[in-house]
């Protein structure tokens, strides 16, 4: 039964380069999907309540260590997409490496995310449109439920019909096609920009330092920091949603290493402006809770200000409900694709039924209350950051690396023009045909070199007797020597290596042009091997593993190894961060206990920082740097911030996990795709032999 429940998804050619969805999203849709999905989610939504709620003026403390930790979580979340460049990266990863169960229960968590996430903007996008029309809608747009006298305090005060109009426009939207989504999201991300920018302006100059002191600046303490951190870790939910996209965008290998970085380091330095100057602006501990960030231009009387920042609101949060549909819907495709879910599967360009259910899940979600569905997010965003460095830092220590490996060559220097070569006749000549794809994403460069490496070194081998021959005919001609001489042969590569060793000039070229001083007119279009010192290596540089180690003696031993040092650092981890938020250094048992469990914490650092990894076995693209301390530094923090979580936010989360858990034994584990295969991960496929980068013929498959 375990092995049925840990079985794992076959990585096959067909399965890394085969998607049916279009890629329609290019560079400038992409940063407008992230902007509109993150901007107007922490302007509108995530300051007021961390300025009001959980941590003060004190919150642009939370927004520096909140850009670290995400910048560090981003890099992970890089590596796993450049090494499985598919939709849904975490769900997809965790299914090739531990398994089914897993898998399913990543890809419910994060279900549950972008449901919480979509639901809190909806209701965010109703209240300042009854805002911007004076709250006149409210009354006529809205049904009291009857909660209150059954106790049920969980339940939202009444059914926003408001906020459920905007759950059937963007499913409206989302029918089209997805450059029609990043064109409406990038004009309105534009125009909120500007227009809380300018409102910013206004705010600073009503600036006064005197707010700080006598809002307390630190009125929440420690735990509000903490909290605060993982609140504004769910404002960067724009950079986690390109990771449900890269089917749909266009080579998404190629721009990954720089965008997430890049977008990471803009929207934190922006946020830190904007939270500073409100936070400057206003006493936050006057405010109440519910507060809109319009209002708070009332407090300032400067009403025109307020006005416009309830337009931008409107027109930022109408883009962020839209961009915050596609990572659900997308993971509902996912799992419906996968047959571990009851729903029909949508293998089209454009997931229809996945975004309709999708949006049912949130017609249903605006029936709980706004508070409660934060504090869901608070706890399942830096989850899910905390399940991407695990699988990064398994990633490093398994036999057999997941994914697409970085090129092991030089052969993506020629640009975007491939030479593929061939062996046509008995003449063994060389046929070459040019292909033009994305040179960054394409990693056949390891079969290909083997091949080129044969082709190349039989025709340098006929070049070299040709010269001997000529060389031989020179001699002849000029001593008239009668005797007949036998003719130098060139076997294999015997005589390559002399005979390039006299070169005067050695270069890495596969090209039609060769150097002045080794021309020969006899043979035009020669290709050079490699100047290295065996030149029939395919390989132009040395990859040296980063200081380590060699080959382990047993590879399957230290991924062992690893397992368990992982599990024994974030057990040690949790129980240290429990006790210090709980009960921290006030007794001398308490300061003992944690001491303990901190030497404990180091030991597992210690030891798996001496676990050799797998880097001898593949180079991996946008690599995370000084791995594993910025893994475990960044998983310490992480849980740290997570043991501010409230029983019942957990109690919310095991309850939505056990409906999960019940559809997947019902459904899910009879009828999964993946019932009968065998439970190997890297199992040869003939189905998919179609999907093979075919060496040496007169095509080429392009990779994206």
């Amino acid at each position: 039964m375990l092995g049925v429940l840990l079985r794992q998804k076959k990585v096959t050619e067909q399965f890394l380069h085969h998607s049916e969805f279009s890629r329609s999203l290019g560079l400038p849709m992409t940063i407008a999907l992230v902007c509109t999905c993150s901007v107007p989610l922490l302007i509108f939504v995530l300051m007021p309540f961390s300025l009001t709620s959980l941590a003060g003026p004190s919150t642009l403390l939370a927004v520096l260590i909140t850009f670290i930790v995400v910048l560090l979580a981003s890099a992970h979340l890089t590596e796993l997409s450049c090494a499985l460049p598919k939709n849904c990266v975490l769900y997809q990863f965790t299914y090739v490496m531990l398994g089914e169960l897993p898998a399913f229960i990543v890809a419910w968590t994060a279900v549950l995310d972008s449901v919480c996430i979509s639901t809190v903007l909806c209701r965010a996008w109703s209240e300042h449109i009854n805002l911007l029309f004076r709250r006149f809608l409210h009354p006529y747009m809205s049904l009291k439920l009857l909660h209150h006298q059954s106790g049920l305090w969980i339940i939202s005060d009444d059914y926003d019909f408001t906020a459920l109009f905007a759950v059937v426009i963007t499913f409206l939207i989302l029918c089209c096609n997805l450059r029609v989504v990043g064109t409406v999201s990038l004009c309105l991300v534009v125009v909120a920009i500007l227009m809380t920018a300018s409102c910013t302006m206004v705010g600073f100059f009503h600036a006064d330092p005197q707010n700080w002191i006598d809002a307390n600046f630190f009125r929440f303490g420690f735990d509000g920091v903490l909290k605060a951190i993982c609140a504004l870790s769910c404002a960067f939910a724009g950079v986690d949603a390109t990771s449900y996209l890269f089917e749909e965008t266009k080579t998404p290998r190629k721009q990954l290493s720089t965008l997430l970085p890049t977008l990471v380091t803009f929207l934190s330095l922006f946020f830190f402006f904007v939270v500073m100057i409100f936070s400057l602006s206003t006493d936050v501990s006057k405010l109440p809770e519910n507060v809109l960030v319009p209002e708070m231009f009332s407090v300032l009387n400067v009403p025109a200000a307020k006005y416009m920042l309830t337009v931008a609101a409107v027109c930022g949060l109408s883009g962020a409900v839209l961009a915050s549909f596609l990572p659900g819907s997308r993971m509902i495709n996912a799992l419906s694709s996968d047959r571990l879910l009851p729903l029909p599967a949508d293998m089209t360009a454009r997931p229809v039924m996945s975004v309709f259910i999708f949006s049912i899940l949130v017609s249903f979600g605006l029936l709980i209350h706004r508070n409660v569905l934060l504090h869901l997010v608070f706890f399942t965003t830096p989850m899910k950051m905390i399940v991407a460095i695990c699988l990064v830092v398994l990633q490093h220590y398994t036999p057999e690396p997941v994914g697409i490996p970085h090129e092991t060559s030089h052969y993506k220097s020629i640009r975007k023009k491939r030479q593929q070569v061939s062996l046509a006749g008995d003449e063994t000549s060389i046929v070459t045909s040019t292909v033009t794809h994305d040179d960054e994403d394409s990693d056949i460069s390891v079969d290909t070199s083997v091949f080129l490496q044969m082709a190349v070194a039989k025709r340098e081998a006929q070049r070299h007797q040709l010269r001997l021959e000529k060389k031989l005919e020179k001699s002849l001609s000029e001593k008239e020597e009668k005797e007949p001489v036998l003719v130098k042969s060139v076997s294999h590569y015997s005589s390559m290596a002399p005979v390039v060793s006299r070169q005067q000039q050695r270069h890495n070229c596969i090209t039609d042009a060769c150097s002045q001083g080794d021309s020969d007119d006899e043979t035009p279009q020669r290709i050079h091997l490699y100047a290295q010192e065996v030149p029939e290596l395919p390989f132009v540089e040395t990859f040296h593993g980063a200081g380590r180690a060699s080959t382990p003696v047993n590879i399957d031993e230290h991924y062992r190894k690893s397992k368990w040092t992982l599990v024994l650092f974030l057990t040690s981890s949790t129980l240290f961060c429990q006790f210090a938020v709980f009960s921290g250094f006030e007794s001398v048992t308490s300061s003992v206990v944690l001491s303990l469990i901190l030497a404990v914490v180091f030991l597992s650092i210690m030891l798996g920082t001496r676990i050799t990894t797998n880097d001898h076995l593949q180079r991996r693209q946008g690599k995370v740097p000084l791995f594993p301390y910025v893994s475990y530094l960044t998983l310490f923090v992480l849980i740290f911030a997570l043991a501010t979580t409230s029983p019942l936010t957990l109690l919310m989360f095991a309850a939505w996990s056990f409906i999960g858990l019940v559809l997947y034994f019902i459904y899910g584990v009879c009828n999964s795709a993946q019932r009968h295969r065998t439970y190997g991960a890297y199992v040869d496929d003939d189905d998919a032999e179609m999907y093979r980068a075919i060496i040496g013929n007169d095509y080429a498959i392009q990779f994206e």
